[in-house]
């Protein structure tokens, strides 16, 4: 999943270019540099503040993943110590039955 998120916000960002590239091929034919400039830089920040965002989400991505794994790691190890509890607990109940059958 974090990977084809990822590999989304790639697509974007190079759209991003591609639609740069589009707007200055087109604006450059009319002879407005500044304006063509301006736009330009105007996409650049914005396709790099999305391949920015999509970085940070990416990273987040992993850090949910990486606690999931956690949890369920520490899910596992609380149900094996439940069990074992109650072994236990069966154990010393059979013991203080035993014990009390031989005192009796």
């Amino acid at each position: 999943c974090v990977r084809l998120c990822f590999q989304g916000l790639l697509v974007n960002a190079t759209s991003w270019l591609v639609a740069m590239e589009t707007l200055h091929e087109q604006l450059s034919g009319d002879g407005d540099k500044q304006e063509v400039e301006i736009l330009t830089e105007l996409l650049l920040q914005q396709a790099r503040c999305q391949e920015r965002l999509g970085q940070e989400a990416a990273a987040r991505d992993w850090e949910r993943w990486e606690l999931l794994q956690v949890l369920r790691q520490k899910d596992e190890q609380l149900e094996y110590e439940e069990n074992a509890a109650s072994k236990l607990r069966a154990v010393l109940s059979s013991c203080r039955s035993s014990t009390k059958h031989y005192r009796g």
